[in-house]
């Protein structure tokens, strides 16, 4: 039972974490393309697509962590991935309110 709830709790981070992070990249990739006059809506579709496979990935990385080596290191890898997660929010909010 725990097992499967670290299961969950693994997914649902590496989702936050994949979502997020892919999700920029794609955005200012987009952006920062030469010779590209893409509008702000262009660059909003290709984020929101970006963080679509990126909670896909994310999720299946996360998953990955927690099963690998028959689940003997899943409490480590379950810490580290939500402590990757807090940071990034609190990169977010720092970004979003300064």
């Amino acid at each position: 039972m725990i097992r499967l709830l670290f299961i969950l709790m693994g997914g649902l981070a590496g989702a936050l974490i994949g979502g997020t992070v892919i999700g920029m990249i794609a955005a200012q990739i987009l952006m920062h393309t030469p010779a590209s006059a893409h509008a702000g809506w262009t660059a909003m579709g290709v984020a929101e697509m970006g963080g679509m496979a990126g909670l896909l990935l994310g999720a299946i990385a996360g998953i990955w962590l927690i099963l690998r080596d028959g689940g003997r290191r899943a409490g480590t890898a379950l810490t580290g991935l939500w402590v990757v997660v807090l940071l990034l929010i609190g990169c977010l909010g720092f970004v979003a309110f300064s």
